[in-house]
């Protein structure tokens, strides 16, 4: 049986708040209102709050209308 998935490469799946920020250069308050506005999807793994990958992608494509 054979899964359809995407193959693996070296970019990470989820970021950590703190380097969100760097890759959308923007403060955490703004990262975090990004979240809280539903334009940047999360998960939570214990305390740490990470942010999808794909999430990220998606916003800096859409431009800045989302933000």
């Amino acid at each position: 049986m054979q899964i359809d998935q995407p193959q693996p490469n070296n970019s990470p799946l989820l970021y950590s708040t703190g380097d969100a920020c760097a890759l959308l250069r923007c403060g955490k308050t703004k990262l975090f209102a990004l979240i809280k506005g539903g334009h940047l999807e999360t998960v939570q793994i214990g305390r740490q709050r990470l942010v999808r990958a794909a999430s990220l992608h998606r916003l800096a494509s859409q431009g800045t209308r989302a933000a």
